[in-house]
């Protein structure tokens, strides 16, 4: 081998040029020992390095380790790591600024450009036998940075895609998983005052929103993963690869580590039914899915905690054995046992509808850590939701209910004063009048029986009840005593004339 050679002496010393020029870098969350033209400084020289190592590393390719020639052998940059470490940890010092560029009117191309873009020309380089963790840190900004920056990104997705597509699968999985974990350590923490003030409880809700608009954006970046690898048919390459990749998603979404609760990571089967779509397809692959989640379900119920597992966490499961078009898992059903009536549950439940919390107390609620993803609240808040919901849907009951009796009697009011204003031709106005009026209180069945006086009824009695006593001998019904005495045509019942024929409509229009 070649170990001595003035382009190999000219490459080292530039790459330890630019190690020295990543040793200037500072720490954002410590500058107050820096000066401001320190700080500059740094940036400035290190930007500097990341172009120039970008340019080492396009030009001196890993690949050339796999030469014939003896001398192109020895030109292989392939001990790049402190290069790529120095390069990665300015990039995450800076990655704030391709962020904010989602939310400016008018983006920063220069941030794009000085910082994306070098990394891009490396990998684009070397993706053959690339680093997938370095992929991860460009493709996470596929969205959430700008649409310069998603246009950048989804160019270097699908070069990477035609030279080595299964690589580009490893490399979503790293960028999914490594996301996900940055998710769940970043919790907020809890507010340890029983009695939080008005600024500790508002700044643990705008923690508790972020978090979840970055679980969010996990899913979305999740979809848009899925999209660039196709649409309609898959490369051949990716259709059994995709099976390793689901596997993988799902050892990852079981697997249990000790500072965690056990089936926290389940949740992480949202973001993996983004790809769940190419697999369903193919029978065979989904039947290997299905004897992989029964293998990890069986281990998991096996645990001496598997009772503490989250029941939304369950819930995540069986969404995803629904995506895939399989049946809910026999395996993680759990028999929750009943609690018995008794006397005291009565008597609380009594108590807590009496004592109905008011539409305030609905108002916020606290998200815990594992259930965020779907928007899952803790055991007592739902206690507490569910018996404010409860009481405003008994509280809107009531008031449904009365709002329709006084509709049913309102309306019946209206028909019944219709109905009485009606007269015929030669009926005295006053023996109507007298017939449709109605106290307040009246109840409907004096009113009902108000409308259909009797054939013994006489003239003469007083308006107030709108009833007539006394009856003639022959039945007969003397003209303008009541409704019941207006003359109807041959035939016509009072049923018809109840029953709105032409004539009455006009009666009643008129009334």
């Amino acid at each position: 081998e070649i170990t001595d050679h003035v382009v190999l002496r000219l490459r080292n010393k530039v790459i330890d040029l630019c190690l020295l020029c990543y040793e200037q870098f500072v720490d954002p969350a410590d500058k107050d020992g820096f000066s401001t033209e320190q700080i500059e400084f740094s940036y400035s020289v290190q930007a500097s390095a990341g172009q120039v190592s970008s340019d080492l590393r396009a030009l001196f390719l890993r690949e050339f380790e796999f030469a014939a020639s003896p001398l192109l052998r020895s030109f292989a940059l392939t001990d790049d790591g402190k290069l790529l470490s120095g390069y990665v940890r300015y990039f995450r010092s800076k990655e704030v600024e391709l962020r904010e560029n989602e939310r400016k009117d008018k983006e920063d191309q220069n941030a794009v450009m000085n910082l994306v873009l070098p990394i891009g020309r490396s990998l684009a380089y070397n993706w053959t036998h690339g680093n997938r963790r370095e992929a991860g840190i460009v493709l996470s900004h596929l969205t959430g940075s700008g649409q310069e920056c998603s246009t950048m990104v989804s160019a270097l997705s699908r070069l990477m895609k035609r030279a080595e597509p299964v690589r580009l699968l490893e490399a979503h999985m790293t960028t999914l998983t490594g996301m996900f974990q940055a998710w769940m350590e970043n919790e907020p923490e809890e507010i340890e005052s029983d009695s939080p003030t008005d600024e500790e409880m508002a700044a643990f809700e705008e923690a508790e929103q972020k978090h979840q608009e970055q679980f969010q954006a996990l899913e979305l970046l999740a979809s848009r993963f899925s999209q660039s690898l196709g649409v309609g048919k898959l490369d051949p390459k990716l259709s059994p690869a995709l099976v390793g990749f689901t596997r993988e998603g799902v050892r990852f979404a079981f697997e249990n580590e000790s500072e965690w609760a056990l089936g926290s990571r389940l949740s992480f089967l949202n973001v993996l039914g983004k790809y769940v779509g190419w697999v369903r397809r193919n029978r065979e692959h989904r039947e290997i899915i299905r004897v992989e989640l029964e293998k990890r379900e069986a281990t998991m119920k096996a645990h001496p905690e598997f009772g503490e597992v989250h029941s939304d966490d369950v819930a995540c499961l069986t969404a995803f054995r629904q995506a895939l078009g399989l049946k809910a898992s026999e395996i993680m059903i759990q028999q929750v046992p009943e609690t018995p009536a008794t006397d005291a549950n009565d008597e609380a439940m009594a108590d807590s509808l009496t004592e109905l919390p008011s539409r305030a107390s609905v108002g916020s609620s606290r998200i815990t850590r594992g259930s965020l993803a779907s928007g899952r609240y803790s055991a007592e808040d739902r206690t507490e939701r569910s018996a404010s919901l409860a009481s405003s849907r008994i509280t809107r009951d009531h008031g449904d209910q009365s709002c329709e009796d006084s509709l049913s009697d309102s309306r019946y009011t209206r028909r019944e004063s219709l109905a009485s204003s009606r007269y015929t031709r030669g009926e005295s106005p006053e023996a109507s009048i007298a017939s449709s009026k109605y106290t307040r209180g009246e109840s409907i069945a004096s009113r009902a029986s108000a409308s259909r006086p009797s054939l013994d009824e006489s003239p003469g009695d007083s308006a107030e009840g709108s009833r007539f006593s006394g009856g003639s001998p022959t039945g007969s019904i003397d003209r303008g005593t009541s409704l019941a005495s207006s003359k109807f045509t041959d035939g016509e019942s009072l049923v018809e004339r109840e029953s709105g024929s032409p004539d009455d409509n006009a009666t009643e229009r008129s009334g």
